[in-house]
């Protein structure tokens, strides 16, 4: 990669974290282009460079979020999928603890589209990019042979731990459930 594609990367990265900071900050309703480039001090035509008005940032600050949350979720070779997931759930916990600015803006935009249709119907187009492109499915699926049906469970799986987690569950419980639920779900 050369280093203006690096410098624009990490531009444009530096823009979605600093929305991300932004939405906890003040929340996605009061969120507008000027407040955007002021916080991450970039000009507004540095703004529209990545993004042609704000609710595209928004979507892709979404899938930013998702797959920063995700970040940590390398599978380990040579392990079987029922290791691999297990583990994940492990990780998904200590992110949860870690990370929950990203998935504050994950929840933000779920609840965004019970209240916008237009979010909604985002969201529905944004499926395929959520449940099969994120880190941890392109993880998977490179080391695994799982088809969509299996992924779009292991998201279901990941959306009520994340929720449970948040609602302060015992970890410990959590995780035997969760296992136990792969263990059932790999029977098949």
């Amino acid at each position: 990669m050369n280093k203006i594609s690096e410098k624009s990367i990490k531009k444009k990265e530096h823009i979605l974290q600093s929305t991300i900071e932004l939405i906890a900050d003040i929340g996605l309703e009061r969120l507008s282009i000027n407040k955007v480039v002021n916080k991450a001090n970039v000009s507004k035509g540095g703004f529209y460079y990545y993004f042609s008005n704000i609710d595209e940032l928004i979507k892709e600050t979404f899938i930013f979020s998702i797959n920063n949350s995700l970040e940590e979720m390398k599978i380990e070779y040579g392990v079987s999928l029922e290791i691999s997931l297990k583990q994940y759930i492990r990780k998904l916990i200590s992110a949860i603890k870690h990370k929950s600015e990203n998935l504050s803006m994950m929840f933000l935009f779920i609840s965004k589209c019970f209240q916008d249709p237009n979010y909604r119907q985002e969201f529905i187009k944004m499926n395929k990019r959520i449940v099969e492109e994120n880190v941890a499915s392109k993880e998977l699926t490179s080391h695994y042979n799982m088809d969509q049906k299996l992924l779009k469970i292991f998201d279901m799986l990941s959306i009520g731990m994340i929720v449970h987690a948040l609602m302060g569950e015992d970890e410990d419980e959590l995780i035997k459930l969760c296992d136990h639920f792969v263990d059932k779900l790999l029977v098949e």
